[in-house]
């Protein structure tokens, strides 16, 4: 059970509790958990932020997830970074980030990140770290359509020490998304080297200007979704559910604070 959380935690779209109601199709978002499910959302927010979120993991205390993100808007594009941990002392994985995006003309955002990813496998093994990288792609062809393209660990990196080799998995995530202002629609096509392919659709509708219902389904395995968000002036407090077939329930509660 430990990387099935393992997975929920690394790999892309899964961090954020919006991401999480949508049911992962989140590679056409923009917003402060860009970082994690497709950096080159990034380019295109209106403001910096800052953001913190918890996730329960079929309420096991040992597979809690804690993330948090900073975004910075620069006159040259937006500068980030990422963090998250999942585990106990003895038996747990991070991801640490940093990257750059940045729009390129008015119909095509771009990013990239640096991670780290130190993991602890067993109490008698030292900790292990492997380096990858994490490239995002949007298309904005008319102000009611997005494209997203991400790729997660292009290099096909690998954990290799005396007793463990783990090759972490190249995923590729494809997706597309409409709005018009109050109803958003998106949908992602999921490609991991490890798993398979997988598809993802999510609805949101935003109520009273600034409160937000959600919901999505999931294949491998196959889950459903919801969850809700509210914002309040520069806060935007997000909550999700995601019922998985086996084994059970994810939750997850995020803040985040524009600047």
């Amino acid at each position: 059970m430990f990387f099935m959380a393992k997975g929920e935690q690394q790999n892309p779209g899964s961090i954020g509790a919006r991401a999480m109601s949508l049911s992962s199709a989140s590679v056409t978002l923009a917003d402060a958990w860009s970082g994690f499910n497709n950096c080159a959302g990034l380019a295109i927010i209106d403001k910096g932020s800052i953001a913190a979120d918890y996730g329960d993991r079929f309420m096991l205390k040992e597979l809690t997830t804690q993330n948090v993100a900073l975004n910075i808007k620069t006159p040259f594009g937006t500068l980030f970074s990422s963090y998250a941990y999942s585990g106990t002392a003895g038996f747990n994985e991070m991801r640490a980030g940093i990257g750059y995006a940045r729009t390129l003309g008015p119909k095509v955002a771009f990013g990239v990140q640096v991670l780290m990813l130190p993991t602890k496998f067993s109490v008698a093994e030292p900790t292990q770290t492997v380096a990858m990288c994490d490239i995002g792609l949007l298309l904005l062809p008319n102000k009611n359509l997005t494209v997203g393209f991400s790729v997660y660990n292009p290099t096909g990196s690998a954990y290799n020490a005396r007793y463990t080799h783990i090759k972490l998995p190249r995923i590729t995530r494809t997706g597309i998304g409409w709005h018009n202002g109050t109803i958003l629609a998106s949908g992602d096509i999921t490609i991991d080297s490890n798993a398979g392919l997988s598809a993802a659709i999510g609805l949101e509708a935003t109520l009273l200007k600034n409160w937000f219902i959600r919901t999505g389904y999931g294949t491998l395995p196959q889950n459903l979704s919801a969850g809700t968000g509210l914002r309040v002036g520069r806060f935007t407090l997000d909550y999700s559910v995601r019922f998985i077939t086996m084994p059970g329930k994810l939750s997850n509660c995020s803040v985040a604070y524009a600047f």
